[in-house]
């Protein structure tokens, strides 16, 4: 059994900035010179009604999930926008208390599920969430972007 601590996620904030590179990045069959960094900002609640924010960032990189050369650079920065905002909707959606790691795998699974083969968002799944409206249009500054 793990002592890790439980929590429930309570908020939970994207957004992203406009990134140049200083030298161009080989990344598969990209080469980057820019690309939006996406951030997300959590609040958590302990058991004891104490909470905390965190945050993560990393670059969303192009043929990520799907490696489509048809596909725009601009194309894949769509997708995953739209997997972080699946992601984002799931976790406020999920009403248990659970480590990190437990969250992380419930989530996992629920995805996993209705994943394509290709392990690209699912198609259907994103307009479900645009119709129901856990995917929320973008807005905000340009160099600080809400997702």
């Amino acid at each position: 059994m793990s002592d890790a601590p439980r929590f429930h996620v309570r908020e939970l904030a994207l957004h992203e900035r406009p990134v140049t590179l200083r030298l161009p990045f080989r990344f598969g069959v990209v080469t980057l010179t820019e690309c939006p960094q996406a951030f997300a900002h959590a609040r958590i609640e302990l058991p004891d009604g104490r909470s905390s924010w965190g945050g993560a960032a990393e670059l969303m990189a192009p043929k990520w999930f799907d490696k489509n050369l048809s596909l725009s650079n601009d194309d894949n920065f769509a997708q995953l926008r739209d997997v972080l905002e699946l992601a984002r909707a799931a976790y406020l959606a999920d009403p248990s208390a659970d480590s990190a790691f437990g969250h992380f795998a419930r989530i996992s699974r629920m995805r996993a599920r209705g994943r394509p083969k290709d392990n690209t968002p699912s198609d259907t799944s994103i307009q479900s969430a645009r119709r129901n409206g856990s995917i929320k249009s973008a807005s905000g500054p340009r160099n600080l972007r809400t997702m």
